[in-house]
């Protein structure tokens, strides 16, 4: 299964057309549950961008 991310500010990024926000404290928070492939692939992407 693909999974496809995309970033649309500093502070929200989409996975899989499920929302993930920074919160007050630097967290990234989701009101959705990420599966592990779209857990692997936005922890991936951290990286990718200097997050981790």
């Amino acid at each position: 299964m693909s999974v496809e991310i995309s970033q649309t500010g500093d502070e929200t990024i989409w996975v899989n057309n499920k929302i993930i926000r920074k919160d007050m404290n630097n967290k990234w928070v989701t009101s959705r549950e990420l599966t592990p492939n779209e857990r692997e692939a936005f922890d991936n992407h951290l990286r990718s961008i200097g997050e981790t």
